[in-house]
């Protein structure tokens, strides 16, 4: 082998060391004080779901709303209206936490209409009604939340 061919294997084996030291933390276990590995790994958390005008529809934290087109009338049990959000979020994903979430408030899941960029989603609790509209646009997700009571 070359001498300039070790020369260039020994820079990059210390280049590869440097960056792989570079992105570990030494941290001391506070038990038996050996150190712990840990590469420096931002942990992604999304943000908890908030309850919005809506007090018994939990929201996930992630989108945001878009107060242009929100409008409700009435607080607590007489609120009616309809509320806008957006976010990055999957369609796939958002429809699952209303599912899961929205008859842990005492809503019952009427009826659910798919398609491949959108979803309508019918919930009843006593005489309110909510229709929950999903819709993929571009990288974001639209969402309407829309309550009112029986007539």
């Amino acid at each position: 082998m070359s001498k300039n061919f070790l020369i260039c294997l020994l820079i990059v084996f210390v280049s590869v060391t440097c960056f792989s030291c570079s992105a570990i933390d030494m941290k001391k276990n506070k038990k038996d004080g050996k150190p712990l590995f840990s590469f420096n790994k931002k942990k992604v958390e999304n943000p908890p779901p908030l309850y919005y005008e809506f007090k018994d529809i939990l929201v996930p934290g992630e989108l945001a709303e878009d107060k242009k087109q929100s409008s409700v009338i009435g607080t607590g049990e007489n609120a009616t209206g309809f509320l806008a959000f957006y976010g990055r979020v999957e369609l796939r994903s958002v429809v699952h936490f209303f599912e899961v979430k929205v008859p842990e408030d005492g809503w019952k899941l009427i009826s659910v209409i798919k398609s491949p960029s959108s979803t309508s989603m019918i919930f009843q609790k006593n005489k309110r009604w909510c229709l929950i509209t999903l819709q993929e646009k571009g990288f974001t997700t639209e969402i309407g939340i829309g309550v009112s009571r029986e007539l």
